[in-house]
């Protein structure tokens, strides 16, 4: 089951009654029963989609995403949003956020790249977006832009803001609260900061806190992770083989005490494929050599295992939204 705490879940409820909604009328709408009464008790993603849909209908109106925004104080990622609060500035506090992450959800995947030219957290797409999931994409969006601005104690905004899906009938809101350019169908849904916003002094920074409490997270991530799955197992071989040019279906298997049609069914069965592990990990290896500015993009695409250059960067740009030259160059 995908899974999401419950605090967030509240969060939109919160929202929804500070705008005339009962919470026992949003839950009867969303069709779902009581929420449970500990805030960090899991709920199903299912359920919490419902939820927001359900608020977003009954309002009529796109801009309560940005209401629910301002119901998550950063209290409410638990250890999490300690270590965020305690953080020495705001790039700091994101990364701390990208780390722990599965502290709190199951389901968010989002990336962080930080150079020169400022801060981009960027969504890993997920395929379609009905308008649950349309919802959740602006919400998360959102409740990061709030969350820098507790932290930074100011009204900070992001140099842009986009989406993957079409804008809603009613974007005034939405304009208000982000206070930064919209682009709406774009390659990825992502905010970019410039500069000065990614190393805002966090206003309640404490180096000695900080340092406990990502021990602490760090302990309760490894409890939390489940022993090392025949995904991760495979994603470790594909790393280790790819740069060789050896990596293949029956290569893997072969290191993995398998055969490559026992292989291809458990990796069915656990909702993914031998090529979307290889091109996961053609990505993260991908950023890696692209930060090594003396690497040629030839170079680069031969160490990925790439037919040629242009394939590399047509895959790259699917990827990530934007070209390596692109990539490298703000780094």
């Amino acid at each position: 089951m995908t899974w999401i705490r419950a605090a967030a879940t509240r969060a939109i409820v919160a929202a929804a009654r500070s705008r005339g909604v009962e919470p026992a009328a949003l839950l009867r709408s969303a069709k779902v029963g009581e929420l449970p009464d500990d805030a960090w008790s899991t709920v199903p993603l299912t359920l919490h989609f419902a939820v927001l849909e359900t608020g977003v209908r009954l309002l009529d109106d796109p801009g309560f995403i940005v209401d629910v925004a301002r119901h998550v104080p950063v209290e409410t990622y638990d250890v999490m949003g300690f270590a965020m609060r305690s953080a020495p500035d705001l790039a700091g506090a994101v990364e701390v956020a990208r780390r722990y992450q599965p502290l709190y959800t199951s389901s968010s995947t989002f990336d962080v790249d930080r150079s020169r030219s400022g801060l981009r957290v960027w969504l890993r797409p997920s395929g379609p977006l009905p308008l649950a999931a349309r919802c959740a994409t602006e919400s998360a969006v959102a409740q990061m832009v709030e969350i820098a601005r507790q932290l930074a104690g100011r009204a900070l905004s992001p140099l842009r803001v986009a989406f993957r899906h079409p804008a809603p009938k009613k974007t005034r809101a939405h304009e208000a609260f982000f206070g930064a350019p919209i682009e709406w169908e774009a390659p990825l849904a992502e905010i970019v900061f410039d500069a000065e916003a990614a190393g805002t002094r966090v206003v309640s920074a404490d180096p000695r806190l900080h340092a406990f409490l990502v021990k602490t997270a760090e302990a309760a991530l490894a409890e939390h992770r489940p022993p090392a799955t025949l995904v991760d197992q495979a994603r470790r071989v594909a790393a280790e083989l790819l740069p060789s040019g050896k990596l293949s279906i029956e290569s893997m298997a072969a290191r993995l005490g398998t055969t490559d049609r026992t292989l291809r069914r458990r990796l069915a069965e656990q909702g993914t494929s031998f090529l979307e592990i290889r091109d996961a990990v053609r990505l993260d290896l991908a950023k890696q050599y692209l930060a090594e500015r003396s690497l040629p993009l030839g170079e680069v695409a031969f160490l990925l295992d790439f037919a040629d250059e242009r394939a590399f960067r047509r895959s790259f740009q699917r990827w990530t939204g934007e070209s390596p030259a692109r990539y490298r160059a703000a780094r």
